[in-house]
């Protein structure tokens, strides 16, 4: 039996692993180079943009944008929680789905699998009418080398004329300020009048393709949590949601010039480096750039095309200390590499007043970017990901001052006086040795 359950350990640990071991390039992101097209934006003065930073404004505005749909909302998100945040979310949608809205929305597999289907309030939102919930790449134990093919897009559609973009899963600790751990940000999109060039239109497209994938499931509760359904809606139902009127969105957000998605491929095996080769070539004509991401991961090919821009351009980037990360593959990942991406000259600063989840860049003083997508192997190589990318001063001002206010508070690679607990730099350690594994973390 030991002797079984070890093979079979080896079966899905291999599995998983060898389909990303090989790498693709980087390739030059200058403009000569073999990259994408720059950025020049595709829909000038379509969108209307404002940044979303508390919690509880996050929740708020997401609970609006599904009380002014009229046709349709489309959800898609990572992670989904029954909680407080999450039900109220969940009330919301069954509400719009009962007046006449439909309703769709994809979730990651690894969360429909742990939290979703034998959860009484999801199959009662899945047993609304107009209601279709979709499961991107179920967990399929006796294929693992489908397992780490993860959707990590986050994003709200209502309409034609409202989206909601950035890092947060469906949660309270990301929707709520008194109960949220997470700091991040989102970006919400108005379109007043709805084009075929606007960012709308584009995500939406980006959305049809994921929702149509051949790795897109239908979601079925479990038979426990299908029985327990009517009991859950009446609980549901019950759970006073906020009034709002219809409109306001002019005066509550900011002209732009253009607003574009940039994403990667949506299939489950290694992907073409799409959206950080996009990146990295929007730094390439960048004085100054300002990044925000939860931790940095690099492999060979991105360490030296990342070196090689911040050798061009004055470039900081603010992350999770060791100390702080809830990610512990992540932490234990920079905390041995802490130096070498230091040595990419990039101003590294590190944040340890709370977990920072913010993924977010500015390039000079026009063009900022918000989305979904970490400096890591997984957000470049194995994720599905989206970021929008704005053309405003107005908004890149904003995103500035609230990326300083985090940054006061940071201090550099090594200033950080209060180390790892032994249990921390054991498992530190203990991921360090895994070597094997640390392209999937």
């Amino acid at each position: 039996m030991k002797k079984l359950i070890f093979w079979l350990l080896i079966y899905l640990v291999l599995g998983a692993v060898i389909p990303f071991l090989k790498q693709k390039d980087i390739g030059d992101p200058s403009p000569s180079g073999n990259g994408p097209k720059a950025f020049s934006g595709v829909s000038p003065h379509c969108d209307r943009a404002r940044l979303l930073t508390g919690g509880d404004q996050a929740l708020e505005e997401r609970l609006r944008l599904i009380s002014n749909a009229q046709r349709a909302i489309t959800l898609s998100t990572y992670d989904f929680a029954s909680d407080e945040s999450g039900k109220k979310i969940i009330s919301a949608l069954m509400a719009a789905a009962e007046r006449g809205v439909r309703v769709r929305l994809i979730v990651d597999g690894f969360c429909a699998d742990t939290k979703m289907k034998r959860n009484r309030y999801f199959a009662a939102l899945a047993g609304r009418e107009n209601v279709d919930i979709l499961v991107y790449n179920p967990i399929d134990l006796l294929r693992p080398w489908r397992m780490m093919g993860r959707m990590h897009d986050k994003y709200f559609i209502a309409d034609d004329s409202l989206a909601i973009v950035g890092g947060r899963n469906i949660s309270d600790a990301f929707l709520s300020d008194s109960r949220g751990p997470k700091a991040d940000r989102d970006l919400l999109v108005y379109c007043p009048d709805p084009c075929p060039e606007s960012f709308i239109s584009q995500l939406k497209a980006y959305s049809s393709s994921v929702f149509s994938s051949p790795y897109a499931r239908p979601f079925s509760p479990s038979l426990t949590a299908a029985a327990r359904a009517d009991r859950a809606a009446a609980e549901l139902a019950d759970i006073s949601l906020p009034s709002f009127e219809k409109g306001g969105y002019m005066g509550r957000t900011y002209e732009t010039d253009s607003i574009a998605l940039i994403s990667n491929p949506i299939d489950i095996y290694s992907k073409e480096p799409t959206l950080f080769r996009a990146l990295l070539m929007m730094m390439d004509r960048a004085k100054r750039v300002r990044i925000h991401t939860p931790y940095v991961i690099f492999n060979s090919k991105m360490y030296r095309a990342f070196a090689h821009l911040c050798g061009k351009s004055d470039v900081s980037v603010m992350l999770n200390s060791a100390e702080s990360g809830v990610n512990i593959f992540a932490s234990g990942d920079y905390y041995y590499n802490k130096d070498k991406i230091a040595s990419t000259g990039a101003d590294i600063m590190e944040y340890s007043q709370s977990p920072y989840h913010g993924k977010s860049i500015t390039f000079d003083d026009d063009i900022c970017a918000i989305g979904s997508f970490n400096f890591d192997i997984r957000s470049t190589y194995i994720n599905t990901e989206i970021m929008a990318v704005v053309k405003s001063r107005e908004l890149s001002r904003a995103l500035s001052e609230d990326m300083e206010r985090y940054e006061a508070s940071a201090v550099g690679v090594g200033e950080n006086t209060s180390p790892p607990s032994l249990a921390k730099r054991l498992a530190f350690w203990t991921i360090h040795r895994l070597r094997l594994l640390r392209s999937l973390l």
